[in-house]
């Protein structure tokens, strides 16, 4: 059963169309995987960076290196001295995720129905 889920959150991630979100919700998954409580000021070193990140999303060179600063800039994620991701506030990951997959909706929504207008 753990491994139907990682194939559906897998599939879920590419519900998002903005690589950052895909990056934090790929993070959120590795932290739900490892079964990590989620509190107030918990944080966690992950075990892999942005070159394994890269892979992990499929993305080219250019693309990383835009999302790299977008992550950096949010300061949810930091890279360590050793180039792993470190995530100061898990409970900011995880509300992260939550509001990029309302907008996702949001979006979709939108273009759904301008589709049925004809606009």
């Amino acid at each position: 059963s753990e491994r139907l889920w990682t194939i559906y959150k897998q599939l879920d991630n590419f519900y998002f169309s903005e690589t950052k979100a895909r990056a934090y919700d790929t993070l959120l998954t590795q932290i739900y995987k490892k079964r990590i409580p989620i509190k107030t000021q918990s944080n966690y070193q992950f075990d892999f960076g942005k070159i394994e990140m890269k892979h992990m999303l499929g993305l080219h060179d250019a693309v990383l290196e835009t999302m790299m600063e977008g992550i950096i800039e949010d300061n949810i994620i930091i890279l360590s001295d050793d180039g792993r991701f470190f995530c100061e506030n898990l409970v900011n990951l995880e509300k992260e995720v939550g509001f990029a997959r309302k907008m996702e909706q949001r979006k979709r929504k939108i273009i759904s129905s301008r589709e049925k207008t004809g606009s």
